[in-house]
């Protein structure tokens, strides 16, 4: 949370497009409120999820057997993040790799300038430029 004390709790809800925003604070939950974020549509096991360290970006990470953007394969979404009304917004969406039988791994660089990706055999590198995902680079595998 933007004041240093409290947290927020994102859950993505399973196959739509929408997330329940949980405000903790040191006497329990405070708010909960649904927030519907664009249209995509989720038919996908959503993988491994965070925030950036400055609490700016959070990404999920997923494995869809289909979905009506691309096909098959795995994807991530990436959200800029209101630290104090615990919303998401500005998102993108970027394809990764043909279906793997894994689950899409996810996290920040310790700066919050890139993110790495993991997925079947490769990990992926993006840089994030003024809030935009860049080129993905193959950093390993």
């Amino acid at each position: 949370h933007g004041n240093g004390r409290d947290w927020w709790v994102i859950i993505p809800v399973d196959r739509i497009n929408h997330f329940y925003n949980i405000l903790l604070t040191p006497n329990g939950i405070d708010t909960i409120f649904l927030q519907k974020v664009d249209d995509l549509y989720r038919a996908a096991d959503v993988g491994f999820s965070c925030f950036s360290s400055n609490g700016e970006f959070f990404v999920i990470g997923a494995n869809m057997a289909f979905n009506h953007l691309s096909g098959i394969g795995n994807y991530i979404d990436f959200y800029q993040f209101d630290r104090c009304n615990g919303t998401l917004y500005n998102h993108q969406y970027r394809y990764v790799d043909s279906l793997q039988p894994y689950g899409v791994g996810v996290e920040f660089s310790p700066n919050n300038k890139f993110l790495f990706v993991a997925s079947g055999s490769s990990i992926y590198q993006y840089e994030i430029l003024n809030g935009l995902l860049m080129t993905k680079n193959i950093v390993g595998n």
